[in-house]
């Protein structure tokens, strides 16, 4: 679970007591990953059919054999 960093809390803090300027409330940066004209997400890439048969190639290759997380197939 993702902690929220102390500016995030101070803007919830100043918003709550309305110091914050309305426009900007519950603003987000691309930090976030909300960038302009990002449609493919990570999850879209993990999933690539390619990506998949590269992997399926890799464990067939190695034998199944631990990797550096020390799990066997």
């Amino acid at each position: 679970m993702r902690r929220s960093q102390k500016t995030e809390q101070q803007a919830d803090r100043l918003s709550r007591i309305g110091l914050e300027n309305r426009k900007y409330t519950r603003a987000r940066s691309t930090d976030y990953g909300e960038g302009k004209g990002m449609s493919v997400t990570i999850q879209d890439l993990v999933l690539d059919r390619n990506n998949l048969n590269q992997a399926y190639l890799r464990v067939k290759r190695n034998k199944g054999a631990a990797g550096i997380d020390d799990m066997t197939v």
